[in-house]
């Protein structure tokens, strides 16, 4: 789960050294991030994977995920830089990081405006009580953009399977520099 790692990955010169704290996607084990934003408060970047081949659910899915995420990210001053990491670049059905992050946006903004939509829930008492879930709108303009974010994201395509991540390995080393 944590590993420190030399920066520049492909060097034998250590200029810097990074804690990369690995946490798994699956819903269930969702407080792990909860917990490493509390946790870390110098966290400098994001490396979102996301399965590229997983279709319309999947995207949903990662909008999902991501809407959490950037909830509490942009919520510290500068918001945190993000990198969507686009995974099964090698697989003939993926979405191409150009095509998944217009998609993206939309199902984010889909998000919002459904949770906007909310009536909140009952409480014990039978009366109607306001969600504390936040629905978001204050997050990326009137219309969901990641360019309206503080922290700056980035989208690119590769694969895990081939090792074809030297875009994903290039920004994470840029994100120490910076």
């Amino acid at each position: 789960m944590f590993k420190s790692l030399p920066i520049p990955f492909d060097s034998d010169v250590v200029a810097a050294r990074i804690t990369v704290v690995d946490l798994p996607g699956h819903a269930k084990l969702g407080h792990l991030l909860n917990d490493a934003l509390n946790t870390y408060s110098n966290i400098k970047g994001i490396l979102f994977v996301i399965d590229a081949a997983a279709g319309a659910n999947g995207v949903r899915v990662a909008a999902e995920r991501l809407f959490t995420l950037l909830l509490r990210t942009e919520q510290r001053m500068g918001g945190i830089d993000l990198m969507i990491a686009c995974n099964k670049a090698d697989v003939f059905n993926m979405i191409p990081a150009v095509r998944m992050k217009g998609l993206l946006e939309e199902e984010i903004q889909n998000i919002r405006e459904s949770r906007s939509k909310g009536l909140g829930t009952v409480g014990a008492s039978g009366s109607l009580e306001d969600d504390n879930e936040d629905d978001g709108s204050w997050l990326g303009g009137d219309r969901f953009e990641f360019v309206n974010l503080d922290g700056e994201v980035s989208i690119s395509d590769g694969s895990v399977l081939t090792n074809n991540v030297e875009h994903w390995k290039r920004w994470v080393e840029g994100v120490v520099v910076n």
